[in-house]
């Protein structure tokens, strides 16, 4: 994963999905998802699958982050990264892009 890439994501931006995608949800909260204009595929978590579904194009990256917080009443300081981590790798297998400004 591109760290760099992490630190660069604007939590005002909105991520929105690659409509070509599948999802396939397995057991124990996991799930694939699949970029079908390329191979790429990543496997997600119960957290990552909760990340996916907010992203709409209308959530911005901050708002995203404060609604998964809200999930765990124990949420360790280190969430928000953790979010940015996911969001990369998603934007790395191209599955999400980011709403650009004309």
């Amino acid at each position: 994963m591109n760290m760099n890439a992490v630190n660069e994501i604007d939590l005002d931006s909105r991520p929105i999905r690659n409509p070509a995608y599948a999802l396939q949800e397995g057991s124990c909260g996991w799930a694939a998802l699949v970029n079908l204009d390329t191979p790429a595929g990543v496997a997600v978590n119960a957290t990552g699958l909760l990340i996916w579904r907010r992203i709409d194009g209308i959530r911005t990256v901050r708002e995203i982050i404060r609604e998964i917080k809200g999930f765990f009443a124990d949420a360790p300081p280190a969430l928000g990264d953790d979010v940015l981590a996911i969001l990369d790798v998603l934007l790395e297998a191209g599955l999400i892009g980011y709403e650009v400004n004309i």
